[in-house]
């Protein structure tokens, strides 16, 4: 693993700091891209225009005179944490207008993924006029042409990259469609659905709805979009940092759902201390845990309930949920380490594993999991329900763009993929058990032809070296901010000298430890880390906030490190790696 430090804009980081920018945040700001002020600005009124997004005020102009007209619409959610929040954001819109409707969530095994032709006939029992699709639906052709010969009418909001063919819908709502221009590819379901209620409320507007009934106030649904897109995990470009930084504020004043109040309540945190982090590692898992290892149903009922004791109830079901989905996942993860070790020796550039007692809803995790330790593009599949087929989930490395190298494998092997679909860095595809093989082959030969020697090395981006005295004022503030993917949390890089060490709960390390050249002491934690830690480290970090007892105190969370007396080539990490 190589050590690289961040570039730094000179001109970005002149102009912050002089709009008083914290210094040490106008540097990390202007390694990030970040070279005019404005692009940190969180008002909602900086947010892209719902019309740009093509056929966002068509949908709400013929959603609007579908509720008018009192016909009934039945959305169809998906089985994540992104399809969640975005069924639960339009299902509680729909609700406060007044609307005939309900919802569908699909069962991860039985029914698959996206808008099937079996779904469409599940859904077509409860008689709609309308389905809408939340976080899937845009490669689903198949299952609109059958909802059209039911002459069920169908709304399409998506984020996911099309295929060549698009469904018949009467709208198709999808940043990453041809030929719409909304500047921001990088919305999720639940932001795609966030501008889809945005235009039907301006069309009810428009049919005078409100006159006698109260209005949605859009804010009131960004704790569910925040959540939604930080566990989606796309770039937080600027417009999806102002949804997650209004959508936290809510959270953080207490102005947020029952249920996702229940989640954090579980989790440990604190509504007034939450940040992006604790979303995308304590609740977002939670809510995951639902699709994973039974059925969504239960995470929605739990971001629609309003009564709080009920959503107790619910986020007790889904933290147990996810203490199985934690046994589960270390039993794969333990099954998996002999085989991976294998497939490295044999110089593989793309990887593929399986395993028969592997978990459907886990392969993504587990995927993730490998690509992480070996740094290399990675699909892991396990049985389906339909037993002669294999459903499988892939992540990817920066510059592999997984889903067009499926899309090249299904060219080139036209019965090889049953279905696939996904973005750049995660893809899903579903196979038949006995292709496993040349799966296996195919997929690490277009690696191999796509992917060069630069891009294999496992680089880790820094801040460079704090440099000054921490300040649990200006930690505090950096520590509160938005990051995430595309806008990563700083991390830093400096030698330290350690003073005292012990395990806590025999997987991770906590240290007392002071930089070499300064007498400030900060506790410090390296997770999923046994090994002795010598007298001098160099350590990668990032800088956190202790609220135990209600004191908060200065943190350091280390990523990787190494004994300083090692003489090593290009900054190679050779501990924790």
């Amino acid at each position: 693993m190589k050590i690289i430090s961040r570039n730094i804009n000179k001109n970005a980081l002149k102009k912050l700091k002089n709009e008083n920018i914290n210094p040490i945040l106008a540097q990390i700001y202007a390694s990030r891209g970040i070279d005019d002020p404005k692009l940190l600005k969180s008002n909602l009124s900086f947010l892209l225009r719902p019309d740009l997004l093509r056929d966002c005020q068509k949908s709400g102009n013929l959603l609007a005179k579908a509720i008018a007209n009192n016909e009934k619409i039945i959305v169809i959610a998906d089985y994540d944490a992104d399809g969640a929040t975005a069924c639960a954001l339009i299902i509680d819109f729909l609700r406060t207008v007044s609307a005939n409707t309900g919802y569908l969530v699909p069962d991860r095994r039985k029914d698959g993924y996206g808008l099937t032709p079996e779904l469409v006939e599940l859904a077509a029992l409860k008689k709609p006029d309308w389905l809408i699709t939340v976080d899937n639906g845009i490669a689903s052709v198949k299952g609109v042409e059958r909802a059209n010969e039911l002459q069920i009418k169908t709304v399409i909001t998506d984020h996911h990259l099309p295929g060549a063919d698009l469904p018949k819908a009467e709208a198709i709502v999808n940043p990453n469609q041809p030929k719409c221009n909304f500047p921001s590819k990088n919305l999720c379901g639940v932001g795609v659905i966030f501008y889809v209620a945005s235009a039907i409320r301006k069309s009810l507007r428009d049919l005078d709805w409100f006159k006698k009934r109260p209005e949605p106030n859009m804010r009131e649904y960004l704790d569910l979009v925040a959540l939604g897109t930080i566990a989606d995990v796309v770039p937080l470009d600027f417009n999806n940092r102002i949804l997650v930084e209004n959508g936290l504020s809510q959270i953080r004043m207490g102005k947020n759902r029952p249920g996702i109040s229940a989640l954090i309540e579980i989790s440990g945190k604190k509504n007034q201390n939450l940040t992006s982090q604790d979303l995308a590692f304590s609740i977002a898992p939670r809510l995951n845990a639902a699709g994973r290892m039974e059925n969504m149903a239960s995470g929605i009922d739990c971001l629609l309930t309003q009564n709080c004791e009920n959503a107790r109830r619910l986020a007790v079901n889904l933290n147990n949920l996810n203490m199985a989905r934690r046994q589960k996942e270390k039993e794969m993860k333990n099954s998996a380490t002999t085989i991976v070790e294998q497939t490295i020796k044999q110089n593989y550039i793309g990887h593929t594993y399986f395993n028969d007692s592997w978990h459907e809803g886990l392969v993504g995790i587990l995927a993730s999991r490998i690509k992480e330790k070996i740094n290399r593009p990675v699909f892991v599949f396990a049985p389906s329900i339909n037993k002669s087929e294999l459903k499988g989930s892939g992540r990817s490395i920066q510059g592999f763009h997984l889903r067009d190298a499926l899309d090249l494998i299904a060219k080139n092997n036209p019965t090889l993929l049953l279905k696939f679909g996904g973005h750049a860095m995660a893809a899903g595809l579903t196979i038949e058990r006995n292709n496993l093989t040349l799966f296996k082959d195919v997929f690490n030969e277009v690696a191999s032809q796509l992917i060069s020697n630069d891009q294999l090395e496992d680089v880790v981006l820094t801040d460079g070296s704090l440099g000054k005295k921490m300040n649990l004022r200006e930690i505090d503030e950096i520590h509160k901010k938005i990051w995430g993917q595309g806008f990563e949390k700083p991390l830093f890089v400096d030698n330290f000298i350690v003073l005292d060490q012990y395990q806590i709960a025999k997987i991770h390390k906590k240290l007392i430890i002071r930089k070499d050249n300064d007498s400030q002491e900060f506790e410090a934690v390296c997770f999923r880390e046994t090994n002795f830690f010598p007298k001098k480290i160099k350590a990668v970090y990032e800088l956190s906030i202790n609220n135990y007892q209600n004191k908060k105190s200065i943190q350091l969370i280390i990523a990787h490190w190494y004994p300083c007396e090692t003489s090593r080539k290009n900054d190679k990490i050779l501990q924790n790696s």
